[in-house]
């Protein structure tokens, strides 16, 4: 269809593809949103497992220390007693329940 001159069908298909276009930018924006808020929640993630495997290195080590404790008193001894024994451990059992 022409009106003075100009064809209707060109501005038609050139808003299709303004239209497809701009969908398309912003589809690629949203996606790149995503990646980086995807790989933000992914380095918080690994810096709080750090943190709970540091906890818990540091809570074996000191639980090898305190049972290291409990060889060394045995072995410098022949014989240990009942008494004995609850007076060297005193609270460091209820200390480091994951001993028990």
């Amino acid at each position: 269809m022409l009106i003075t001159g100009i064809s209707l069908r060109r501005p038609r298909v050139l808003l299709y593809g303004v239209f497809t276009l701009g969908v398309t930018i912003s589809g690629v924006i949203a996606l790149l949103l995503w990646q980086g808020e995807r790989q933000a929640q992914l380095r918080d993630q690994a810096s709080e497992t750090t943190l709970v495997q540091r906890a818990l290195a540091g809570a074996l080590d000191r639980g090898v220390e305190v049972l290291s404790g409990l060889r060394a008193f045995y072995m410098a001894s022949e014989r240990v007693e009942r008494h004995e024994f609850a007076t060297y451990v005193g609270d460091t059992l209820t200390q480091h329940e994951f001993i028990q």
